[in-house]
């Protein structure tokens, strides 16, 4: 049930006053509006959180304008809240801090939402209508948390066809058109590539490597980890220019170069386990050795194998075959580092610090909305991402210990952080009611107040 909103949360009032210069005074004040609903409505829409102000309501229409207007910028925005993590000692970055690259879909219904596009969904084996936001986040032993965003904008294959014809590049156009899209997508991108030809375009590891950038320059400089769809020349090469590593998960696929020739990994691994297994082996020289190593102050452990080798598109690289279980059954995980000197434990580790962006992505749609927009400018979409990210921050920024209920070894967890937050929206509520009643109001009034037809 939604909670009528009588003042802002104390901890958003204090964040605020580090906005001063990048929002007007009323600009602060549907800052502070929006994120306080945020945390509260259940309809995260600007109507549905507007409708909770009920003591000073205002017209939406001002509301929308806090959005369209060119007068604030989403990034200026999302460098101030990165400053403020910098001042707290349990939010500022740690040299074990590691640099997670990702990316998920803001799935739409329709086309009508600018620059929305028809993208696959791996987990559901279907095509759906979404953004698609390529994210850094944060992970160290005590905290995580988003850095940056950029959304992936699909090449206008149209478009992309007029510049090759421009620019006189033959293709076979009834050939490629007879590929479904996302080949076409490739093979034009190839194409401009080849032919050096000028282009609007921006890939996903593009902007993979604009946001290695950013976080460097504010101060996170990893490792950096990601998981297969990163790990490409690109990206990886990227990362050693800017003298910084990475551990970058691998499918079975990939090959690496054996005394035999060329061999996938898959196959290989095949073979590992059979000299694991082989009774000539002495138990000490076994080809998969138990590895534990912390993880948010738990031990964890896996038995791995490792080796550097050439990875075939990736040179040579520290390779580590890792599995939950000594029996050595069920999926195995594979990554691969620049890092050569790195131990399985220590690759192991930061391959599992990707793990947070997962739940982050998770609660900021269930908690924050961050896909529940339904702005069709694109420019405000992106303010309400940024928006999403800044509450999102403020709740880490709390002070741990506010938000314990009871005992150091009880874990607190995000959904603790916002109900903190909710509690006090809703006691502000209790003390309201409370006072009408002592003035003489009725039941009937207050509800009628709190909740007009």
């Amino acid at each position: 049930m939604d909670i009528p909103i009588l003042h802002y949360p104390t901890c958003i009032d204090t964040v605020s006053l580090a906005l001063l210069s990048v929002f007007s005074a009323a600009q602060l004040e549907y800052f502070k509006k929006y994120i306080t609903g945020l945390f509260t409505s259940a309809n995260k829409t600007i109507a549905g959180i507007n409708r909770l102000y009920v003591l000073n309501r205002r017209n939406q229409s001002s509301f929308n304008r806090f959005f369209t207007d060119n007068n604030w910028d989403k990034d200026d925005l999302n460098h101030h809240r990165l400053a403020l993590l910098h001042t707290e000692s349990h939010t500022r970055p740690k040299k074990t801090g590691v640099v997670i690259i990702d990316d998920t879909h803001n799935e739409k219904y329709g086309e009508h939402f600018e620059k929305v596009a028809k993208l696959y969904d791996h987990c559901k084996g279907c095509y759906h209508f979404a953004h698609d936001l390529v994210t850094s986040h944060y992970s160290d032993e005590s905290t995580d948390y988003p850095l940056h965003f950029y959304a992936y904008e699909q090449m206008n294959i149209s478009y992309a066809l007029s510049l090759l014809d421009r620019a006189e590049v033959a293709y076979d156009s009834e050939k490629l058109r007879s590929y479904r899209p996302s080949i076409q997508r490739t093979k034009i991108w190839k194409l401009l590539k080849k032919h050096t030809v000028e282009h609007p375009f921006c890939d996903k590891n593009d902007q993979a490597c604009q946001l290695i950038d950013h976080a460097i320059e504010h101060g996170f400089d990893g490792p950096f980890t990601f998981d297969t769809w990163f790990t490409v020349p690109k990206v990886t090469q990227h990362i050693d220019d800017k003298e910084r590593w990475y551990v970058g998960q691998v499918k079975r696929s990939r090959t690496v170069l054996l005394k035999d020739g060329w061999q996938s990994i898959g196959e290989w691994t095949k073979q590992l386990l059979k000299d694991h297994t082989n009774p000539e082996h002495p138990k000490y020289q076994r080809v998969f050795r138990k590895t534990s190593f912390f993880f948010k102050g738990q031990k964890k452990t896996y038995w791995a194998f490792t080796k550097v080798i050439h990875v075939s598109k990736l040179g040579k690289q520290r390779l580590v075959i890792s599995f939950k279980t000594d029996k050595l059954s069920g999926h195995a995980k594979r990554y691969v580092s620049n890092n050569r000197q790195a131990s399985a434990g220590e690759i192991l580790q930061i391959g599992r610090h990707r793990w947070p962006i997962e739940p982050f992505y998770e609660v900021s749609k269930g908690f924050l909305g961050l896909d529940r927009y339904e702005l069709r400018d694109f420019t405000s979409v992106e303010k309400h991402w940024a928006l999403v990210f800044f509450a999102y921050t403020i709740v880490k920024l709390q002070n741990p210990d506010c938000i314990m209920r009871s005992g150091d070894d009880i874990q607190v967890t995000f959904g603790d952080g916002v109900r903190t937050i909710q509690k006090e929206i809703f006691e502000a509520l209790c003390a309201y009611c409370y006072e009408c009643g002592k003035k003489g109001e009725s039941y009937e009034e207050m509800i009628d107040l709190l909740y007009p037809h």
